[in-house]
């Protein structure tokens, strides 16, 4: 049996991945009495293999899932940026002297981010 669909996600190169199966491994299937008490090397060495097909097709199901639930709700992401403008410059923060209505309704509503850091000490590349 050669997987070639497979080939690309597991070796990463363009060999194909080539894998015999002995006929009396799969007896049991015919006769339960001939279960085989050992099991060939090949097996336990794709076990990986077969784990990771696995994994992928459950995240891959997983996120059609996800999506669809997701298809009829987006969210509403405002991100505002300002310079010079200091923590308590704004309405909804305690500022008295300057009138926001429409950045405390979102802030009211919303979610407000209060600690920012930066990774460097001043504003300039």
């Amino acid at each position: 049996v050669i997987l070639h669909p497979l080939r690309h996600c597991f070796l990463g190169s363009t060999e194909s991945l080539s894998v015999r199966i002995p006929t009396t491994l799969f007896s049991w299937f015919v006769s339960p009495t001939s279960v085989p008490t050992t099991w060939p090397h090949w097996i336990i060495s794709s076990t990986s293999i077969y784990l990771k097909m696995w994994l992928y097709l459950l995240l891959l199901a997983s996120s059609c899932l996800a999506r669809k639930s997701l298809e009829g709700s987006k969210p509403n992401i405002v991100i505002l940026l300002m310079d010079d403008m200091g923590w308590g410059d704004l309405g909804h923060n305690g500022e008295p002297n300057r009138e926001t209505p429409r950045i405390d309704q979102m802030a009211a509503e919303g979610l407000t981010a209060t600690s920012m850091y930066t990774s460097a000490p001043l504003c300039s590349p």
